[in-house]
């Protein structure tokens, strides 16, 4: 695993806020909608909430990595510390 492997699944063991709740299609059906607070434009929409819920862990994976990958800090959430690399190691740093 790489460092930023390594850096992205430390973010992703954050506690991100993520929310749900009912939504509409452009057509008037029924969905779910979810959410990340911290991660802007992180979101994604499921027949069920669960569904919707299971797409935003893909959705979190995914504004991490690329995130990381051009060379941005992801947000994290509040009175979480920063992940880092030093020295050839990943550390958590306040």
């Amino acid at each position: 695993m790489g460092d930023d492997s390594l850096l992205a699944h430390m973010y992703l063991r954050l506690p991100y806020t993520r929310r749900v709740g009912p939504d509409e299609d452009t057509i008037g059906e029924s969905l779910f909608f979810a959410w990340v607070e911290e991660l802007p434009g992180c979101e994604s929409h499921g027949e069920t909430a669960d569904e919707a819920l299971e797409w935003l862990a893909d959705g979190i994976s995914m504004y991490i990595g690329t995130m990381l990958e051009d060379g941005l800090e992801p947000p994290i959430p509040a009175g979480s510390t920063r992940p880092e690399h030093r020295e050839g190691a990943i550390a958590r740093v306040s």
